[in-house]
């Protein structure tokens, strides 16, 4: 009953592993998968998606971005098999069961529900504004009429999101009334010199809130003004003054779907990296020769913790990169220089000799027992001054082996 649709850009490896991960993490729930890969690592993505999913997907090479992301979006829709369709952002990861996500989709068609929004859950700050309002209760989702005066409500019982994200699961007739209707906004010029024109009523004195009057006169050019290039998605978004695309039937989970991998938007601490939940544990055991352990430690472009444990010492760490988002994953190189450990993250462990290895993700957090009196370094790359935060226990502990 679902379509997955996805219209995306592949530039980097980052972006790369978070598709092929997030592709894991839902793979089983469509037979109808349209895919248009764009950007520099788009073979390699497409190469990847078309081995997984054989005949169940369909590839667009919508290369032209001038064309804009609606118009190639539009040429894709036709071939949507199902009446629903979850738009596909490669950085969010499904969190919960597959079989519960199918489920959800075939409830919203039992309620003739128009839209979900799969990801963003916020802790469930997503979904708590709209509980003081009257929600038709159901098993996997609850369902809202929602009207311009209900949405009042919601904004005033302090929701501050859109009321359409990207990160939804659409019935393919609202999907497609947004992309018609947007598909006739001015270029981008006309919003450019807007702004100017707002711009220099400043330097002149005259007070003009800019973000503000700019959609006032969005308004009464039934939002006809870009508020992003038409190369990318963004505009199809609704903000929370886009009261004309009501009114329609909205469904909540009762539950978290997806959560972004790499971003906190408005909450700290949401996305899955900072929640130590991104990527899967993982302790890939090198055996190195003593000059390559030599270059290691002595390089000048490195940092090198040196932590002596007696034996049944637990050294712990964890900890992430502080900023809203997260470009690179933190990486260190653990090496034991003398005696033997184990090393711990999550239910993944490994025993370690002398000049043994493994590569570990902090933010996952670890820990490292002495099987013996043992000399460990950690290496990782000089930081930039980028603020880091450190949970849970840190430092070493005294344990029993």
């Amino acid at each position: 009953m679902l379509t997955v649709f996805a219209n995306i850009r592949i530039n980097d490896k980052e972006s790369l592993q978070h598709l092929k991960d997030s592709f894991h993490s839902f793979n089983t729930v469509s037979d109808n998968w349209l895919i248009n890969v764009r950007g520099t690592l788009r073979v390699p993505a497409i190469e990847f998606l078309t081995k997984e999913l054989g005949d169940k997907i369909i590839l667009f090479q919508l290369l032209d971005d001038s064309r804009g992301w609606i118009e190639n979006a539009l040429q894709m829709l036709p071939h949507a098999t199902h009446d629903y369709l979850l738009i596909w952002n490669e950085d969010h990861l499904n969190i919960a069961p597959q079989s519960e996500l199918v489920a959800i989709v075939k409830e919203m068609a039992e309620r003739k529900a128009d839209y979900l929004l799969h990801s963003w859950w916020m802790f469930g700050a997503a979904h708590k504004a709209f509980e003081k309002l009257t929600l038709e209760k159901g098993k996997n989702i609850d369902v809202l009429r929602l009207t311009e005066e209900r949405w009042q409500e919601a904004r005033h019982n302090g929701h501050p999101y859109y009321i359409l994200s990207l990160c939804g699961i659409y019935h393919k007739d609202l999907f497609t009334k947004i992309l018609l209707k947007d598909r006739s906004k001015l270029p981008m010029l006309f919003s450019n010199n807007l702004y100017r024109g707002m711009t220099l009523l400043n330097r002149l004195g005259i007070q003009f809130p800019q973000r503000k009057y700019f959609h006032l006169i969005n308004k009464v050019l039934d939002h006809r003004l870009r508020r992003f290039p038409k190369e990318t998605p963004f505009d199809l978004e609704k903000a929370p003054d886009r009261v004309d695309m009501l009114p329609l039937t909205m469904a909540f989970s009762k539950r978290e779907l997806f959560a972004c991998i790499d971003d906190d938007l408005d909450v700290p601490g949401y996305q899955l990296i900072k929640r130590g939940a991104y990527p899967a544990p993982s302790l890939e055991e090198v055996t190195l020769e003593h000059e390559a352990q030599e270059n290691l430690v002595s390089d000048e472009q490195r940092e090198v913790l040196r932590i002596p444990l007696k034996k049944g010492e637990e050294y712990r760490r964890a900890y992430y990169e502080d900023s809203v988002r997260t470009l690179y994953l933190l990486e260190e190189r653990l090496i034991v220089l003398s005696g033997s450990v184990n090393v711990r993250m999550g239910e993944t462990q490994r025993t370690l000799s002398p000049h043994e290895s493994v590569s570990v993700h902090p933010n996952i957090g670890y820990a490292i027992t002495a099987l013996e009196d043992a000399t460990v370094a950690i290496i990782f790359p000089r930081r930039n001054g980028g603020k880091m935060r450190y949970y849970g226990l840190q430092g070493v502990q005294k344990t029993t082996i």
